[in-house]
This record gives structure tokens, sequence and C-alpha cells, in this order.
């Protein structure tokens, strides 16, 4: 589930703080593009450090990623 997001993410979901956090990635994202997105998560939460990823080139059809940083919430489930 979203724990937080900054306002660019916000905007480029086109939704509300209240209308992303807690809900599950896949409410919020293709199948294909949040699959990446977890998998760009795991590898931040094994380095335990901000990771860089790039969006998958021609996965889904809703929202699309640009380059994007995801950080983890280290000692958090």
């Amino acid at each position: 589930v979203m724990a937080e997001a900054n306002l660019k993410a916000l905007g480029y979901f086109g939704r509300t703080r209240d209308e992303v956090l807690d809900r599950p990635l896949d409410e919020l994202l293709h199948a294909d593009d949040a699959r990446y997105f977890l998998e760009s998560l795991d590898a931040a939460c094994r380095q335990k450090k901000p990771v860089m990823a790039r969006a998958p080139s021609g996965a889904g059809t809703g929202p699309r990623f640009g380059n994007f940083y995801i950080n983890p919430l280290v000692g958090s489930d």
C-alpha cells in the first residue's frame, strides 16, 4: 500500500493525498507497472537506500512513469 506520496506523485496520479494513501498499488497503476514498481521497491529495501527506476517501455495503459526515485521506509513492514 502507499504509505506516503509527495506532491509530484499526487499530480501524476491526479488524486488527493487521502485518495492515494493506504491504497494498494494495483488500484493506482496498471498491473505491469505495479509489478515493476514493486520490484524496484524490493531493491531499495534490500539496499536500504533510495533507488532510481525507469519506466518499462510500452507497459500498461494508465499513468506513465518517467524516471522516479523509491525511498524505502527502513524498519517498517
